[in-house]
């Protein structure tokens, strides 16, 4: 089901030491497993631990979402795919989503400014109708043999929130303005 790094426990006591976490759906003494399928002792002298989680399933947050919160389907308008928005960060006093290169720069190969929609297109998203935001910038990813890449990372500007154009305001202030000059009326 899953590796990690976790407390041993022995006996269901934690031991206090570090381990490689083993998680499977079902224990099982090593006599009912197959000789390929059991876990070692330890792996390069860390000490190995397998943990019963029971079943794991993964919630799929695919609906269309406004304001879309952090762990929702996201994508990236040039492809039909889906990833996760990571969460919200600022800069300069702009709101950004931050989520991966390979869901929102498309592995280096998206433009700048392409739109980001919630969800994501293989989860249902429609462009442009569900962009909440629009690609930024992104940390490129390595593909040398030496490469040392220590993120997967993009940032796209978030969709400024909706406003009445300039000349409603003043259509509502010349509306005042005449109301407030009209002449009581009369009476009989």
């Amino acid at each position: 089901m899953g590796v990690g790094i976790g407390e041993k426990d022995e006996n269901g006591v934690p031991t206090g030491r570090l381990a490689v976490k083993v998680l499977v759906k079902e224990k099982r003494p090593d006599h009912r497993v197959s000789p390929d399928a059991l876990v070692p002792r330890d792996v390069g002298g860390v000490p190995t631990d397998v943990e019963e989680t029971g079943e794991i399933r993964a919630f799929m947050f695919t609906a269309r979402r406004r304001p879309a919160p952090c762990g929702v389907s996201i994508g990236n308008c040039l492809r039909v795919m889906a990833g996760t928005l990571g969460c919200l960060v600022t800069r300069s006093n702009q709101l950004f989503i931050l989520s991966n290169n390979h869901v929102m720069a498309l592995v280096n190969t998206s433009p700048l400014n392409a739109g980001i929609p919630q969800p994501g297109r293989l989860d249902g998203g429609v462009c442009p109708q569900d962009i909440i935001a629009r690609l930024t910038q992104f940390v490129p990813i390595n593909f040398a043999p030496a490469a040392n890449n220590l993120v997967d990372a993009a940032i796209a500007r978030t969709s400024p929130p909706p406003r009445r154009p300039s000349h409603f305001a003043s259509r509502r202030r010349a509306a005042a303005d005449r109301s407030r000059a009209a002449p009581p009326p009369r009476s009989t």
